[in-house]
């Protein structure tokens, strides 16, 4: 995987650090052979999971006088060589510290690639959104409330990023940041996310500048397509990721599930009804492009309400209280692109 990612991806023209996770020799031994190959980078992950491994990345970095970080995920990519040039850009003409996570905008899937490629569906995946009326997420599916229509091409505050690809300033990491091992992977850069709107600090999508994310060619190097599920003939998720508890981790320090079913309907309906009638919601939305079910709370706005009082005056609570199907809560115009 690390010989694609470079084929696809610019790494001439960046200081490319590949944290290593082999759990035997062997893989360890391929992957550090692979990077002296193609002029990577190569270290040891430190234990602790993907937070430590920023931490671990800011200190490399430091010596090349980079303070800033762009994670990806090995299935993903630049759209194109200019995508680059964009985002040194951004980070040049702005001071991004102020900031937290810094998403783009995303386009996810085999399928939604090959769409975008011939000129559909030019934004997808902007962010996930745990506590907002909808189904999690924004992205162009009837299923999601937020507002496409209305949407500008300027950066906008978001709860959480779509992490396959996103962007964090050392000086933001290393100043309100702690290490939490309960989240290795699943769920780290969400609770990196909600750290930063803990403090008041504003997560944000910059829509301008895209990136792939093609998780498809994980199978090619027998991996879960879905990383939370195994595959058949895959190696277990806890042995591929680590701590695989996020949910009940998640329900635990953040006081609500992150769980996008809507709360009516998973009280009323039970088994096969509740099978029956999403099928018929589904159907709804591919027929006419609404989703009836959009506006429901689901189980995480319902949770998040018994412990509400926690996360008064932050933007936890602001995002809760904001409607997506407006737009964004908040852009920020004097970010020059």
């Amino acid at each position: 995987m690390i010989h694609e990612w470079c084929s696809e991806n610019f790494t001439e023209e960046l200081i490319v650090i590949n944290l290593d996770e082999s759990t035997d020799y062997e893989s360890a031994n391929l992957c550090e052979q692979a990077c002296l190959e193609r002029g990577l980078i190569y270290r040891r992950a430190e234990a602790g999971g993907l937070v430590q491994n920023l931490f671990q990345a800011a200190e490399i970095l430091k010596q090349y006088s980079i303070d800033h970080i762009l994670y990806m995920h090995h299935d993903a990519s630049f759209q194109e060589e200019k995508t680059l040039i964009s985002l040194t850009d951004f980070i040049q003409k702005n001071d991004l510290s102020d900031f937290g996570v810094i998403g783009f905008n995303i386009i996810h899937g085999d399928d939604q690639i090959k769409l975008f490629n011939a000129g559909g569906n030019q934004l997808h995946t902007l962010a996930r959104s745990p506590l907002e009326v909808g189904d999690g997420w924004y992205r162009p599916f009837p299923s999601s409330r937020f507002n496409y229509q209305q949407l500008r091409q300027q950066p906008f505050a978001v709860e959480s990023v779509m992490w396959s690809t996103c962007l964090i300033s050392t000086k933001a990491l290393n100043s309100k940041i702690k290490i939490d091992p309960r989240f290795q992977f699943f769920h780290a850069w969400d609770d990196i996310a909600f750290q930063f709107l803990q403090q008041n600090t504003w997560n944000i999508v910059v829509p301008s500048i895209t990136f792939f994310h093609n998780q498809m060619r994980k199978l090619k190097y027998n991996l879960p397509l879905n990383s939370p599920i195994a595959s058949k003939g895959s190696k277990g998720v806890d042995y591929l990721y680590g701590r695989n508890d996020h949910l009940a981790q998640w329900e635990e320090k953040w006081g609500f599930s992150y769980d996008f079913r809507k709360s009516l309907a998973t009280k009323v309906l039970k088994g096969n009804i509740e099978t029956f009638m999403n099928r018929l919601f589904e159907k709804i939305a591919r027929d006419f492009g609404l989703d009836p079910r959009t506006g429901l709370d689901t189980i995480a706005r319902k949770t998040y309400r018994a412990n509400r009082s926690r996360f008064s005056g932050t933007y936890i609570d602001k995002f809760y209280s904001h409607d997506p199907i407006s737009g964004p809560i908040k852009y920020f115009e004097d970010l020059n692109l």
